[in-house]
């Protein structure tokens, strides 16, 4: 009987070893379960156009970064800026006599960066396919502005009228938030979602004796405690597959 050749023998055990896998060789690597792409999402937030709406002194910009850690960790990075410019006309009268009146102009231009982690509930090994996001996220924010009021004008019914200007100060603000968001998949790979945040003031320091209306990022400065919301439509960049 006539001995096979040690490289039939290598050719013919591979042969067997691979038929398993033929009827997953045309499938998509993400239809094996424990499985998911690996990714970087960018994205805009419409939450500074919503609010333009119905507060016209405010206009913002904020753009997003989002890259998964782990299946259930993501990344996330959150760029923007806030314009401020308003005027304000108020008059406080107390009795016929005492008659007070505010005239003020607000200018403020800063940017603000947002950086955090955000966890999904949803198990991917059980649900390999889900691309969905339902989820808790903290992050910490830094804002840095420029703040002014160009004139004022105190006047008063009795006394003379007291008019001046406020020069240039700078703010540097931090503030930490806990998010809960939503993410779906709309078409494949564009999302939409949206988040609401609470958000802490930890320190905001000026130069000057004028508080900022508003820090850019973190909301109106009523306080140390604030809730803001966010819209954002994403594009996932999917660049390659990992275990």
């Amino acid at each position: 009987m006539a001995k096979t050749s040690p490289m039939f023998r290598f050719i013919f055990i591979n042969l067997v070893l691979a038929l398993p896998l033929v009827p997953t060789m045309g499938q998509q690597s993400d239809s094996i379960p424990g499985r998911r792409a690996q990714s970087i999402a960018v994205g805009i937030d419409l939450a500074p156009f919503i609010i333009r709406t119905y507060d016209d002194s405010r206009t913002g910009l904020c753009v997003s970064g989002r890259y998964g850690l782990r299946d259930k960790i993501f990344g996330v990075a959150e760029l923007g800026y806030e314009n401020v410019d308003f005027s304000n006309n108020q008059t406080v009268t107390k009795n016929e006599t005492d008659l007070t009146a505010y005239q003020y102009a607000h200018t403020s231009n800063g940017s603000f960066l947002r950086a955090g982690l955000d966890f999904n509930f949803f198990k991917p090994y059980d649900e390999p396919y889900n691309k969905d996001f339902v989820g808790v996220g903290f992050r910490y924010g830094y804002a840095y502005q420029e703040q002014q009021s160009p004139a004022f004008i105190i006047g008063n019914g009795y006394w003379n009228d007291y008019s001046g200007g406020g020069g240039s100060s700078s703010v540097n603000s931090h503030w930490i938030e806990v998010v809960f968001a939503l993410r779906t998949e709309l078409f494949r790979n564009f999302y939409a979602g949206w988040s609401m945040r609470g958000k802490m003031l930890v320190h905001s320091g000026h130069t000057g004796v004028m508080e900022p209306y508003a820090i850019p990022g973190y909301g109106k400065n009523n306080g140390n405690l604030t809730v803001g919301f966010t819209y954002s439509l994403e594009y996932q960049i999917p660049f390659g597959k990992r275990q």
